[in-house]
């Protein structure tokens, strides 16, 4: 008989000689199986079982696992197991401080990474999103969300324009653009080829700076932010180093990446690797840009002038999958992506939660949140019905909370 805790799955292991194995899955996964986000303790054979993306190019979660122990949980993005929430060697609040005063980096080598090379490049991924695209130089680098053909989010992307036959993107929803194989590819090659990690806080610069050969750093710092250039490692290999808006990433082949993630590790006293407890709690704290998620903040349900995008949208004359959505200019929106602020003491939010009117009527639901230990105030993200004006109050959990533009102002 099975206990409250925990599941039982039934799997064949081998189909030639079956073999039955049991697996015990806890219930709240798999409850939490098909949802955009899930987060736990994870065996590789419930990762398995379950059918998740987990991929671990150059072997940099390995290398970190090696060098600060195991996880505190597996996070799972839309089928992705995109990383890990914490380390039990290094306190959440040591992660926070360095992303404040210091520096503190991020793995992304588990998103999906795709590159176009042709002549006819950007007019593929043009073919893709309403953001002007096709006009980009060697240098670029431009965040594009790919749209459904119902004007929905199907996946957002930061896309290098190394020339313009070659671009290079990283997609946070660890899948290729679901309407990639339908659009003319104009003999547009698509390969894997590069993945990416990040370092942000006030030091970010100078941590970049101590992976690079003392030749490429003058480019470096005269980068202006979203654009790129090409570097070379300490170890002499080459890469490309992007400045964001909000911090510097080196991009490389797995092999290459994996030595200069090798240096970072040596040098605690400047840099702090941090996990997604951190980065999701960074990105309600983020003053600098909108720092939403796919599939949370935005997924097929949205619609860009919904969460803030409406920029991108805004008097497309061009074809792109959803262009119909928005032939007759950009329709009303639905919700609007807001920020809410605890008035009261804190409270344990999760994605999902109901957002309510004083009165009690539904009027939106939370879509990002971060652990109570990282210390970021009572805040979310929330799509919330347009009939909520900002500065209002509402109610989850039976807390109230007031409604803010996003990025959520501090104090």
């Amino acid at each position: 008989m099975l206990d409250d805790e925990r599941w039982e799955a039934s799997v064949r292991v081998n189909n030639q000689h079956p073999i039955i194995e049991r697996i015990e899955v806890p219930r709240h996964v798999l409850a939490q199986a098909n949802t955009p986000w899930l987060q736990g303790d994870l065996s590789a054979e419930v990762i398995n079982l379950l059918g998740f993306r987990h991929v671990d190019p150059g072997g940099l979660f390995h290398m970190t696992q090696e060098a600060l122990g195991s996880p505190t949980s597996n996070c799972v993005l839309s089928g992705n197991v995109i990383g890990v929430g914490s380390w039990d060697s290094i306190a959440p609040e040591t992660q926070m401080a360095s992303l404040g005063e210091r520096s503190g980096a991020f793995l992304a080598t588990a998103m999906l990474y795709l590159t176009f090379r042709g002549q006819h490049s950007l007019s593929v991924l043009q073919q893709l999103t309403p953001r002007t695209v096709h006009d980009m130089q060697p240098g670029d680098v431009r965040f594009v969300v790919f749209t459904t053909p119902y004007g929905g989010i199907d996946d957002e992307a930061v896309v290098l324009c190394k020339a313009t036959d070659e671009l290079h993107m990283s997609i946070g929803g660890g899948k290729a653009p679901t309407w990639l194989d339908s659009i003319d590819m104009a003999g547009v090659e698509v390969t894997e080829e590069l993945v990416s990690f990040n370092i942000k806080g006030p030091d970010r610069m100078r941590a970049m700076l101590t992976l690079l050969h003392p030749e490429s750093c003058e480019n470096v710092r005269a980068l202006e932010p979203l654009h790129c250039t090409e570097v070379v490692t300490r170890s002499g290999e080459p890469a490309i180093t992007v400045r964001t808006v909000i911090g510097y990433e080196l991009w490389a082949e797995p092999a290459v990446l994996s030595r200069a993630w090798g240096q970072l590790l040596s040098q605690p006293e400047l840099v702090t690797p941090c996990g997604w407890d951190a980065l999701n709690a960074y990105r309600l704290q983020c003053q600098e840009i909108p720092f939403l998620l796919y599939p949370l903040d935005m997924h097929a349900g949205t619609m860009p002038h919904e969460i803030g995008l409406s920029w991108m949208a805004r008097d497309v004359k061009r074809e792109f999958v959803g262009h119909s959505a928005f032939a007759d200019g950009i329709p009303a929106a639905r919700f609007n992506l807001r920020g809410i602020v605890g008035l009261g003491s804190d409270s344990d939010l999760e994605i999902g939660d109901h957002v309510t009117s004083l009165d009690g009527e539904l009027c939106g639901h939370v879509t990002s949140t971060a652990p109570r230990t990282h210390r970021v105030g009572n805040r979310a993200f929330a799509l919330i019905l347009p009939s909520v004006s900002i500065g209002d109050s509402v109610v989850v959990r039976g807390a109230r909370f007031r409604v803010t533009k996003i990025p959520i102002p501090l104090g």
